[in-house]
Protein backbone atom coordinates (compact mmCIF):
# COMPACT_ATOMS: atom_id res chain seq x y z
CA UNK A 1 0.00 0.00 0.00
CA UNK A 2 1.59 3.16 -1.09
CA UNK A 3 0.99 6.64 1.24
CA UNK A 4 -0.40 9.78 -0.50
CA UNK A 5 -1.27 12.34 2.18
CA UNK A 6 -5.33 13.25 1.91
CA UNK A 7 -6.54 16.44 0.88
CA UNK A 8 -6.87 18.76 3.93
CA UNK A 9 -3.45 17.77 4.60
CA UNK A 10 0.15 18.69 4.24
CA UNK A 11 3.11 16.61 4.37
CA UNK A 12 0.83 14.18 5.62
CA UNK A 13 0.37 16.67 8.88
CA UNK A 14 -3.37 17.81 9.34
CA UNK A 15 -3.94 21.33 8.50
CA UNK A 16 -4.81 21.85 12.21
CA UNK A 17 -1.66 20.35 13.36
CA UNK A 18 0.03 23.07 11.31
CA UNK A 19 -1.50 25.85 12.13
CA UNK A 20 -1.49 25.55 15.58
CA UNK A 21 2.22 25.85 14.95
CA UNK A 22 1.82 28.99 12.55
CA UNK A 23 -0.14 30.25 15.45
CA UNK A 24 2.84 30.05 17.67
CA UNK A 25 4.77 31.35 15.07
CA UNK A 26 3.07 34.08 14.27
CA UNK A 27 2.48 35.05 17.77
CA UNK A 28 6.13 34.92 18.91
CA UNK A 29 7.19 36.91 15.89
CA UNK A 30 4.59 40.02 16.84
CA UNK A 31 5.84 39.90 20.80
CA UNK A 32 9.54 39.28 19.11
CA UNK A 33 9.61 42.69 17.28
CA UNK A 34 8.41 45.19 19.80
CA UNK A 35 11.38 42.89 22.55
CA UNK A 36 13.96 43.33 19.53
CA UNK A 37 13.69 47.54 19.39
CA UNK A 38 14.11 47.49 23.13
CA UNK A 39 17.08 45.89 23.23
CA UNK A 40 18.58 47.73 19.42
CA UNK A 41 18.10 50.69 21.26
CA UNK A 42 19.37 50.05 24.73
CA UNK A 43 22.39 48.34 22.18
CA UNK A 44 22.73 51.77 20.34
CA UNK A 45 22.65 53.51 23.22
CA UNK A 46 25.50 51.70 25.26
CA UNK A 47 27.83 51.12 21.90
CA UNK A 48 28.46 54.75 21.77
CA UNK A 49 25.84 55.43 18.98
CA UNK A 50 24.27 58.58 19.83
CA UNK A 51 20.65 59.20 18.87
CA UNK A 52 20.87 62.96 19.98
CA UNK A 53 23.45 65.15 17.83
CA UNK A 54 26.47 66.09 19.72
CA UNK A 55 25.62 69.92 20.80
CA UNK A 56 27.53 72.44 23.35
CA UNK A 57 26.80 75.87 24.58
CA UNK A 58 28.56 78.71 26.18
CA UNK A 59 27.72 82.40 26.55
CA UNK A 60 28.78 85.32 28.61
CA UNK A 61 28.41 89.00 29.25
CA UNK A 62 31.03 91.02 27.05
CA UNK A 63 32.68 94.59 27.43
CA UNK A 64 30.24 97.16 26.39
CA UNK A 65 32.44 98.84 24.04
CA UNK A 66 32.13 95.51 21.46
CA UNK A 67 30.34 96.05 18.56
CA UNK A 68 28.09 93.26 16.93
CA UNK A 69 30.71 93.54 13.45
CA UNK A 70 34.16 93.41 16.54
CA UNK A 71 32.31 90.35 17.47
CA UNK A 72 31.30 88.89 13.77
CA UNK A 73 34.86 89.60 12.62
CA UNK A 74 36.93 87.75 15.92
CA UNK A 75 34.15 85.12 14.57
CA UNK A 76 35.13 84.48 11.76
CA UNK A 77 38.99 84.33 12.55
CA UNK A 78 38.16 82.02 15.32
CA UNK A 79 36.78 79.81 12.61
CA UNK A 80 39.79 79.86 10.55
CA UNK A 81 42.10 79.19 13.43
CA UNK A 82 40.70 76.73 15.03
CA UNK A 83 40.53 74.97 11.27
CA UNK A 84 44.25 74.78 11.27
CA UNK A 85 44.76 73.12 14.19
CA UNK A 86 41.70 70.86 13.80
CA UNK A 87 40.40 70.04 10.20
CA UNK A 88 36.94 68.92 11.41
CA UNK A 89 36.13 72.57 11.81
CA UNK A 90 33.60 73.84 9.07
CA UNK A 91 35.08 77.30 7.63
CA UNK A 92 32.17 77.71 5.18
CA UNK A 93 29.97 80.87 6.26
CA UNK A 94 26.51 79.67 5.45
CA UNK A 95 24.71 83.38 7.37
CA UNK A 96 26.49 86.49 8.42
CA UNK A 97 24.67 89.38 9.51
CA UNK A 98 26.93 92.16 11.06
CA UNK A 99 23.81 94.69 12.02
CA UNK A 100 22.08 91.69 14.44
CA UNK A 101 25.41 89.84 15.45
CA UNK A 102 24.55 86.20 14.04
CA UNK A 103 27.03 84.72 12.45
CA UNK A 104 27.04 80.20 10.89
CA UNK A 105 29.06 77.86 9.43
CA UNK A 106 28.23 74.79 7.66
CA UNK A 107 24.46 74.68 7.12
CA UNK A 108 24.01 75.22 11.02
CA UNK A 109 20.64 74.25 11.38
CA UNK A 110 21.36 70.82 9.27
CA UNK A 111 21.19 67.47 11.36
CA UNK A 112 23.88 64.59 10.78
CA UNK A 113 26.81 66.66 9.52
CA UNK A 114 29.98 65.64 9.89
CA UNK A 115 31.82 68.25 11.30
CA UNK A 116 32.19 71.12 13.77
CA UNK A 117 29.64 73.66 13.13
CA UNK A 118 29.17 76.99 14.74
CA UNK A 119 26.12 79.56 15.60
CA UNK A 120 27.61 82.94 17.28
CA UNK A 121 24.70 85.57 18.64
CA UNK A 122 25.50 88.54 19.96
CA UNK A 123 22.96 90.98 21.62
CA UNK A 124 24.30 94.37 21.31
CA UNK A 125 21.87 95.61 23.82
CA UNK A 126 22.62 92.96 26.53
CA UNK A 127 25.77 92.47 25.56
CA UNK A 128 25.70 88.82 25.70
CA UNK A 129 27.62 86.62 23.23
CA UNK A 130 26.49 82.78 22.77
CA UNK A 131 27.97 80.25 20.99
CA UNK A 132 26.50 77.19 19.81
CA UNK A 133 28.66 74.35 18.57
CA UNK A 134 27.23 71.25 16.60
CA UNK A 135 29.57 68.78 16.51
CA UNK A 136 28.26 65.82 14.51
CA UNK A 137 30.21 62.93 12.82
CA UNK A 138 29.01 59.64 11.44
CA UNK A 139 25.90 58.56 13.30
CA UNK A 140 26.04 61.26 15.86
CA UNK A 141 29.57 60.32 17.00
CA UNK A 142 30.50 63.38 19.01
CA UNK A 143 33.57 64.68 17.49
CA UNK A 144 34.05 66.81 21.02
CA UNK A 145 31.22 69.68 20.68
CA UNK A 146 32.30 70.34 24.76
CA UNK A 147 35.88 70.23 24.17
CA UNK A 148 34.93 72.78 20.67
CA UNK A 149 33.06 75.38 22.57
CA UNK A 150 35.62 75.95 25.17
CA UNK A 151 37.95 76.18 22.39
CA UNK A 152 35.62 78.55 20.58
CA UNK A 153 35.26 81.11 23.62
CA UNK A 154 38.54 81.29 24.83
CA UNK A 155 40.13 82.44 21.09
CA UNK A 156 36.97 84.78 20.25
CA UNK A 157 37.54 86.09 24.08
CA UNK A 158 41.38 86.82 23.20
CA UNK A 159 40.33 88.54 20.00
CA UNK A 160 38.00 90.60 21.50
CA UNK A 161 40.35 91.83 23.89
CA UNK A 162 43.19 92.22 21.74
CA UNK A 163 40.49 94.33 19.32
CA UNK A 164 39.58 96.44 22.42
CA UNK A 165 43.15 97.01 23.49
CA UNK A 166 43.92 98.21 20.05
CA UNK A 167 41.00 100.64 19.85
CA UNK A 168 41.54 101.79 23.88
CA UNK A 169 45.52 102.56 22.76
CA UNK A 170 44.19 104.43 19.37
CA UNK A 171 41.71 106.62 20.99
CA UNK A 172 43.50 107.76 24.17
CA UNK A 173 45.33 110.23 23.19
CA UNK A 174 47.91 111.69 26.82
CA UNK A 175 47.72 115.23 27.82
CA UNK A 176 51.06 116.96 28.29
CA UNK A 177 50.46 120.61 28.99
CA UNK A 178 54.12 121.37 28.39
CA UNK A 179 54.17 119.74 24.96
CA UNK A 180 54.62 122.24 22.26
CA UNK A 181 55.64 122.00 18.41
Amino acid sequence: MSFSPRAGSVFGFENSLLCALTKIDLSMRVSFFPMASVWLTYGLALSGCSLVEPHSRTSWETDSRVSAQEVISCAQKTVQELSVKNPKWDTTITRSEDHNGTLETGNYPDTNATELRTRVTFQPETHQLAVDIKASGPYYMDLGAKEGANHFRRDIENCLTIIQNICAETFIVPYSPTFRE
